[in-house]
């Protein structure tokens, strides 16, 4: 098999030339693919053993069939061909899908697909691929049974998934116990992380071919050892081969022919991964037999350790994301901490929301008010582009009317401004679907006469094709995405966005807004400004992980340090210029040429190494409580610079630049407790009735300066690529002093803050130990100390409750403290450590806006400008593995001095690839005082409309308390999608006092879907959702005389109630049968529109929120 053939077949989409390399025969059956109103020509290209490869054409648009039309071709094809694989692409050749079915007998089946992108290295295919090549000599032997198990082997190997943790745990815990020499439980489990954590690096490594070019090298050199030593020699192979690698090999670079001629031809990596660590100097005599290693290496050969599929790789990348997500598991596992594996789409968004309105706000303070006015030019020049694919979804054929049908959106370029009608925006849609569109019924109030708007526009609740809808969408969430996508076409169009900060306001496409702007700008000081600021921003990650966040921002950064780089080479090779005279000349650009200048040095490998390189030691710092943390969180960051880099065994250290010394980006350390100034600490010791003696003050600040001067002096060192042999005593001279300051803080902290005697030493070294003081002054002094703190702060804090750690460590001086809950105290933290230009971004839990203990911390986000993100936990979640998995994303601009809030619905996700790009549609406020009912719970909106309808409300000032009486309404005070019914005593089942000439309509009230819309917009989202008598009193009414109409409608209710108890008696168990009562819930408001003066359309809003989630499977499924 020639490996450069397969290579050129793919890039070349020349399919039967790939297969006739891998030795299968040509094939020429055609067949013709009928779905809906298309017709899709899939011909053959190879067979095996009757098993066959087909090829599949683009969509009538060009483009590659999405996924569920994929399915539905592979099932049509399987009667013609039950064993296939289909390979679909795109007009444009630039992206191909290879879809193979796994078909088990008493199982599903089950769609693996591999994504090749025309700009990847086809090397992620060729591996695949290797599997199914048949060579001349076998060929007669084998049967399809054997082509099947092959292309199993090649499409179904096993991802780092959860799947490979649990088996991943066991490895772990049996590691454990065939460890020798180590007492502490404790310790033999972090050995066992760290051990684990060195020997998965090595498989990445060697996966590279960086080890003695071998890509099995652990195995084979296993092996070799145990040969050398004998077969009864149990211990060999991790004391004279593993040990010597890790220090001697991997770990220094001096090396001589004994060592050479044992572990053969390895790079000098640096980094401190491989050093003598503390437990191997604790515990001199660890044995750990070869078996550990054998069971160890056998699973991790099951594996692909070095694939990654994602749209933007190379082809080349080992993909280290694994690591952060075995460790998160792991540690969960193990302990509740509270932390949990952030996805990726949930870091990029609040990364990339944070870090590039700092950048664009950082150039323009450095810069000029109007940097960035041709790029907004670009903007309505193109705006389709930054409006997300799954916001524009089938707009292009919704557009009818006579326009070109080439563009992607019924706007003409050029036309600024001009209005879409729904008329031309709604063409497409059935005919019962614009029945709904009725201007003369929208704003009317409802008076019970006449037609309803709702019920005309119930068939809005059907289900809509897929050729114009997002899966699972109804025709109402369609009409809503366009009326959405129109009216920010005309914003753009009309110049109102015209802000980076717009650009989260309307969840337009920020990072390819910032990569045009830098790819486009003529402007050569704009560049260079925003460079400047790119490579200065400080980036934390307070309770870092495995480094989730860190990796974020590394990717967020990268694509733009890359494409300034190649900005200034396009300056300085279009310099030259011709004056008013005639002459040639040429412009300088002195800081280009000297950064480029910096990345063109020889020693290193390429450009991409230097740029990770650069951000990771310039840009990115986290702190962790945890020590396996923070190894995790270095070692991928580690993975990720050795992937940019290809073995070269005729350079130096083959062709790897020694990796960077990351001890002080990455640190380990309780963020909660320790001094952020020197002030904090002034202020402690004087409070502690000890007078701040200015001697020592200045010695403090003489340590912290000195300090300052070595860490600028070792990460230039680093940058430049000194040898790491000359900093060792730079280092530990940095070291020094901050044992030094760690003594002085911690001897203040305890005495001072928390009461423990300095000449206790038992005493003091035990709360070190439970606290692990963490001092920001000197522990980042340039940027807390000098900076005034970070420009950007992003993370997922824990969510852990305080009493479950305050036998471990107790906090002192927080405001937040009565709110009771970890992820609080972070965010009073990070605001005391963040400047007042910052950006602070995370994600934390639900009940931060809507329970009365977390008031303190609402107040300090509203402080500032801050968009607020409000998501459910059904019918999907955001994460896995919690039980109450309701969140908020919470995104602060500390530099805006307007004190305006942005906010969204309680979001219910059905589709977690595109809720980030669809459903984030924020509300505006103005006044922070306006966000917020009854001083603790903040207003979660959704549109005007929905705001409309709860100002109506508010704005009476009668409300269910003002009807008390000895009547009882009992309430079932946790509702969901639907107030239950029960006829048994609960804890849930409570009850208010009622004025009996009132209890019908309270009892109807209750029951209405807009007090469904009153408890989502203000309660949901608390953990165990539950209300009190009080909120349930604090309900908004309008006191007016009682109608019989609400009599007969609460008699209605009272026999549906009725009805569904027997049907309870008769078929257990009975969730709700909401379907059988929702037209008396919509009778119900009906009236209660007219009480309270709703238009038809508010109307229309109110029956029909969430109407897809209240009638649909979710609601089947809620207990």
């Amino acid at each position: 098999m020639n490996r450069q053939i397969l290579k050129d077949s793919i890039k070349a989409f020349d399919f039967k030339r790939l297969f006739n390399e891998l030795g299968w025969d040509n094939h020429s059956q055609e067949l013709d693919i009928q779905l809906n109103d298309s017709t899709y020509k899939l011909r053959a290209v190879a067979i095996k053993k009757e098993f066959v490869v087909f090829v599949c054409p683009p969509d009538s648009d060009g483009r590659e069939p999405d996924y569920q039309i994929r399915k539905k071709i592979d099932s049509k094809v399987t009667p013609f061909a039950f064993e296939h694989i289909i390979i679909f692409y795109d007009e444009k050749k630039s992206v191909q899908i290879w879809q193979w079915v796994k078909r088990e007998s008493g199982k599903p089946t089950a769609t693996r697909e591999t994504k090749y992108y025309i700009h990847q290295d086809p090397e992620i295919l060729v591996q695949k691929l290797n599997n199914i090549e048949i060579s001349i000599d076998e060929d007669e032997s084998l049967g399809i049974s054997d082509i099947r198990l092959r292309t199993k082997k090649a499409f179904d190997v096993d991802k780092v998934t959860k799947q490979f943790y649990d088996k991943f745990k066991v490895q772990h815990k049996n590691f454990i116990s065939f460890i020798e020499g180590i007492e502490s439980q404790v310790d033999k489990e972090w050995y066992t992380s760290l051990m684990l954590n060195r020997l998965m690096f090595i498989y990445f490594i060697q996966k590279k071919n960086f080890l003695d070019n071998d890509t099995n090298y652990l195995s084979n050199k296993l092996n070799h050892v145990k040969k050398l030593k004998g077969k009864d020699n149990f211990f060999s192979f991790y004391r004279s081969f593993l040990l010597v690698l890790f220090h001697k090999g991997l770990g220094s670079p001096e090396r001589n022919t004994e060592l050479t001629e044992l572990i053969g031809k390895v790079p000098y990596l640096n980094g401190g991964l491989f050093d003598i660590h503390q437990l191997e100097e604790k515990y001199p005599d660890i044995q750990i037999p070869d078996k550990a290693f054998e069971n160890l290496f056998s699973f991790f050969d099951q594996y692909e350790w070095h694939l990654d599929t994602r749209i933007k790789a190379t082809g080349r990348e080992i993909n280290p994301d694994v690591l952060g997500y075995i460790f998160e598991k792991y540690i969960n596992d193990r302990a509740s901490m509270g932390a949990y594996y952030t996805k990726e789409d949930i870091t990029d968004y609040i990364s990339k929301n944070c870090i590039i309105p700092f950048l664009f706000d950082e150039t323009i303070r450095n810069y000029k008010e109007n940097a960035f006015e041709e790029a907004f030019e670009m903007l309505r020049e193109n705006p389709d582009r930054y409006i997300y694919p799954a916001v524009r979804h089938g707009i292009k054929s919704s557009y009818v009317s006579g326009k070109r049908a080439d563009l992607n959106s019924p706007f003409e370029r050029g036309k600024g401004g001009v209005f879409l009608s729904d008329e031309e925006l709604f063409a497409d849609l059935p005919d019962e679907i614009k029945a709904g569109f009725r201007p003369d019924l929208e704003n009317k109030i409802v008076d019970g006469k006449g037609e309803y708007l709702c019920d005309i526009r119930k068939p809005w609740n059907k289900p809509a094709p897929p050729e114009i809808a997002l899966p699972t969408e109804i025709y109402r969430e369609v009409i809503e995405r366009r009326k959405r996508y129109r009216e920010i076409r005309e914003k753009i169009n009309s110049g109102e966005i015209s802000s980076i900060n717009d650009f989260i306001t309307y969840n337009l496409d920020i990072r390819q807004f910032a990569q045009d702007m830098i790819d486009n700008t003529v402007d050569p000081d704009l560049i260079k400004h925003f460079y400047q600021a790119v490579k200065k921003v400080s980036i934390l990650d307070p309770t870092c992980g495995s480094g989730a966040f860190l990796f974020a921002a590394l990717n967020i950064l990268e694509p733009l340090y890359e494409s300034c780089l190649q900005r200034m080479k396009n300056f300085i090779d279009d310099a030259e210029i011709t004056t008013k005279s005639g002459e040639k000349k040429k412009i300088k650009f002195d800081f280009f040429e000297n950064e480029l200048n910096l990345i063109n040095q020889p020693q290193h490998p390429n450009q991409t190494y230097y740029i990770y390189k650069t951000i990771i030691l310039n840009n990115l710092h986290g702190v962790d409580i945890m020590n396996e943390a923070v190894e995790i969180a270095k070692l991928r960051l580690f993975l990720k610079l050795v992937s940019t880099v290809e073995a070269d065994y005729s350079k130096p250290n083959l062709g790897l630049e020694p990796l960077p010394d990351i001890d002080f980006n990455i640190k380990t350390g309780n963020t909660l407790v320790g001094y952020v100034s020197i002030d904090e600490l002034q202020k402690s010791m004087e409070t502690g009735r000890l007078e701040f003696d200015e001697e020592f003050k200045r010695r403090i600040l003489k340590l912290c300066g000195e300090l300052g001067i070595e860490m600028n002096r070792f990460n230039k060192a680093q940058e430049d690529n000194d040898d790491s042999e000359n900093l060792k005593p730079l280092k530990k001279s940095i070291e020094d002093k901050r044992k030094k300051l760690s003594l002085l803080s911690d001897l203040a902290m305890a005495q001072f803050v928390y009461g423990i005697d300095r000449k206790d030493e038992k005493r003091f070294e035990n709360w070190k130990s439970t606290h692990k003081p963490f001092h920001w002054y000197y522990e980042f002094f340039e940027i807390v100390s000098q900076r005034g703190g970070f420009d950007v702060i992003i993370g997922n804090p824990p969510y852990v409750e305080y009493s479950k750690v305050r036998n471990e460590y107790t906090i002192k001086g927080y405001k937040t403290e009565s709110c009771g809950n970890l992820y609080a105290f972070t965010i009073e933290k990070s605001h005391n450590i963040l400047n007042k230009k910052s950006k602070f971004g995370m994600i934390v839990q639900a009940p931060i806006l809507c329970t009365k203990r977390m008031k303190l911390v609402q107040d300090l986000i509203l402080k500032n400008k801050n968009f607020i993100i409000s998501f459910d936990d059904r019918p999907l979640k955001l994460f896995e593995g919690i039980s109450h998995a309701r969140m908020s994303i919470i995104l602060i601009d500390k530099f805006e001095s307007r004190n305006f809030s942005n906010v969204t619905k309680y979001i219910k996700i059905d589709d977690l690839k595109t809720v980030f790009q669809n459903s984030i549609i924020f509300e505006k406020f103005e006044n922070n005082l306006d966000l917020r009912i009854f001083d603790y719970i903040v207003f979660k909106y959704s549109s005007k409309i929905h705001k409309n309808i709860l100002k109506k409300l508010n704005n009476s000032m009668y409300n269910l308390n003002s009807l008390t009486g000895s009547d009882k309404i009992y309430f079932y005070n946790a509702p969901g999608n639907y107030i239950r019914c029960q006829k048994f005593s609960s804890k849930n089942l409570l009850f208010i006092y009622i004025n009996k000439n009132f209890k019908h309509f309270i009892h109807c009230l209750l029951n209405s879907s807009l007090f469904y819309i009153w408890c989502s917009t203000l309660f949901f989202g608390r953990t165990g959702f539950s209300l009190n008598k009080d909120e349930i009193k604090n309900f908004i009414i309008n006191k007016i005389p009682l109608s019989t109409i609400y009599i007969d409608l609460s008699d209605r209710i009272d026999a549906i109630y009725k009805s569904l108890l027997k049907i309870k008696n008769e078929y257990q168990p009975l969730k709700r049968f909401l379907e059988q009562s929702k037209h008396i819930i919509d009778e119900i408001d009906k009236v209660l529109a007219e009480h309270y003066g709703f238009t038809h359309e508010e109307l229309d809003f109110i029956i029909n929120y969430d109407i897809k989630y209240r009638m649909g499977k979710e609601a089947e499924e809620e207990e």
